[in-house]
């Protein structure tokens, strides 16, 4: 007999045998035995997950002749058994959506269904890529899926469920199948290994896993790929050279030599990854998922039964995860992450990625927020120098100084703020924030921002967004451009939102800050560009009605609107259908 692939040699052929699909398993089982058999099925997923072997199993289970009617355990022995695991049975029809989408297909397919099943219960229809139909397909499809025959059942498979009709989805029984875990894929792997008497470490087949994406079908492919290239024993050596994958070594020591500023080192090590034709994008993702492993694994979160990481991995992101705290490692990660989206559009992948690595060691340069104020709690470095018991002398914050444009355009993460989880111990006055202390006005308006939209505060949001933040010694500034649509959010600031965005910057910071507003003088008014008043014609000055409404006149986008059409608010809807329900009626 010829070789088959592993993937089709190790299909599961009944239901126990689908890995990590036990919700659906268990569900199709039951209505088998009960006799709650339904006329159409769509099976929705990723791919490689089990979609068109479930079908299979159902088609089985429907037609096996060891039992008087259909049975949850299909024999797997019997004539028609073997003949739909071979797919050679006339009453089970495995159809391509991708390559018979048309509408004369469809007919066909209607014509077919009323003949009756040579020599089985059921005439199974499984049409896989069902999305590809086109809508007069789906169409003519309708009267038939809706009422049948009684020996027809329709299964589809599809992985782009939303591009499905919905009358075509309301006429089937709908099962979500998932991607498969980690753990889960290595466990399956290791029993194909063991009955197939391969010689695979574990490493090697956590790495498979991984780069599965948690598609099983595309584990198997690898593993038998990777089996055909190595002589002997597979180790993890052999899939790092045949997929291309970094070895998860090359990202700690990476890691490290950016936690130690080591700026010869990072690039050493960079050039080593370069120097094997790693994909850029690839790799820039993998270091991005790295800071994410670190943070989990320094949080205390199951990183090993989320991520699926082998002993000796999750020993090593230990070791560096001590090494960092929270506030620094988000920041690696939005200079990772924001490098991930510059691949796409960048002159030279090698270059940023430099770049990027440089801005992290120049982030960690930086001193944090928390630890300028733990040292300025413990006097600066000189021990702390109190008045009375328990009581902290901290020094004045040193008067603001104005920064150079340049400055201000440092990279992102350059000037972390404590989160809220790192406050410093409380003291008997508050704490001001120094100028010196790095706060970036951008940073903490976005992570201000953050904390809004979270509070679903849209309003607030906008109010805060429209502003530029600037930070003055222990004061926060809400500066709004003169003579433009945004002083409009300025005029809204009642005294709460101040308090509020108060409650909010302190908490990102750790220390109490108070808010004010202003002009920002530092953005010019905004140049008329339209036509000037005296070039307007008489009759296109118009006397507003004093029941107008406040807010819709002071909203920007009404004054543009106003603006451009040379008009003014006659009446508004709001105060219209205030008036209409004080009259009596």
């Amino acid at each position: 007999m010829a070789y088959q692939v592993l993937a089709r040699k190790w299909r599961p052929q009944d239901f126990t045998g689908v890995v990590h699909q036990d919700h659906i398993s268990k569900t199709l089982s039951s209505s088998i035995r009960n006799g709650r058999v339904s006329h159409a099925y769509l099976f929705a997923g990723p791919r490689g997950v089990g979609k068109t072997t479930m079908a299979r199993i159902l088609a089985k289970a429907l037609n096996c002749l060891s039992a008087p009617g259909p049975t949850d355990a299909p024999c797997g022995t019997c004539e028609n058994c073997v003949e739909i695991r071979d797919g050679s049975s006339f009453d089970v029809i495995e159809i391509d959506g991708a390559s018979n989408r048309g509408i004369e297909n469809v007919r066909e397919l209607r014509e077919n269904v009323n003949f009756a099943p040579l020599k089985s219960r059921f005439k199974v229809y499984i049409i896989d890529e069902v999305h590809m139909l086109t809508r007069e397909s789906f169409n003519a499809l309708l009267k038939t899926l809706e009422e049948p025959p009684a020996h027809v059942v329709f299964v589809f498979a599809t992985t782009e469920i939303h591009q499905i009709p919905e009358t075509i989805l309301s006429r089937c029984q709908k099962y979500f199948f998932k991607k498969i875990s980690v753990d889960a894929t290595v466990k399956h792997l290791r029993h194909i290994v063991d009955r197939e008497r391969y010689a695979v470490s574990d490493s090697a087949l956590y790495l498979i896993a991984r780069s599965s994406e948690g598609s099983m079908r595309d584990a198997q492919y690898l593993l038998d790929q990777i089996v055909s290239f190595a002589d002997g024993e597979v180790g993890e050596a052999d899939v790092l050279s045949i997929l291309g994958i970094v070895p998860f070594e090359s990202y700690l020591a990476l890691i490290g030599r950016i936690r130690a500023l080591d700026v010869p080192g990072v690039i050493a090590e960079a050039d080593l990854v370069f120097s094997i034709g790693v994909d850029a994008r690839r790799y820039a993702a993998g270091f991005a998922d790295m800071f994410r492993i670190i943070r989990l694994v320094r949080n205390d979160v199951a990183v090993q039964e989320l991520i699926g990481l082998s002993n000796e991995e999750l020993a090593g992101v230990r070791e560096v995860a001590g090494a960092f705290h929270d506030e620094e490692l988000g920041v690696l990660f939005h200079v990772a992450d924001e490098l991930v989206r510059e691949l796409r559009y960048a002159a030279s992948e090698r270059v940023s990625i430099e770049m990027a690595l440089l801005d992290m060691v120049a982030a960690l340069r930086r001193p944090s927020l928390a630890s300028i104020i733990q040292k300025l709690e413990s006097g600066g470095g000189g021990g702390p120098s109190s008045s009375s018991p328990g009581r902290t002398v901290l020094p004045e914050a040193k008067p603001s100084t104005p920064r150079s444009e340049s400055a201000s355009k440092t990279a992102p993460g350059n000037v972390p703020i404590a989160p809220s989880g790192e406050q410093p111990a409380p003291t008997q006055q508050d704490t001001p924030v120094p100028e010196d202390a790095g706060v970036d006005g951008k940073k903490l308006k976005a992570q201000i921002l953050q904390d809004l939209l979270a509070e679903n505060k849209k309003f607030l949001y906008e109010k805060v967004r429209s502003a530029r933040i600037e930070v003055r010694g222990r004061s926060l500034a809400l500066l709004y451009p003169q003579d433009s649509g945004e002083s409009y959010y300025r005029r809204m600031l009642d005294a709460n939102d101040l308090a509020h965005i108060s409650e909010l910057a302190g908490k990102r910071t750790g220390a109490t800050v108070s808010v004010s507003v202003g002009d920002d003088a530092a953005v010019p008014p905004p140049a008329d560009e339209l036509v000037p008043d005296e070039a307007l014609p008489d009759d296109a000055e118009m006397v507003r009605a004093p029941e107008v409404d406040e807010m819709d006149e002071l909203n920007p986008m009404v004054e543009k609107i106003k603006d451009m059409f040379h008009g003014q608010i006659v009446e508004s809807k709001q105060k219209k259908e205030k008036n209409n329900a004080q009259r009596p009626r």
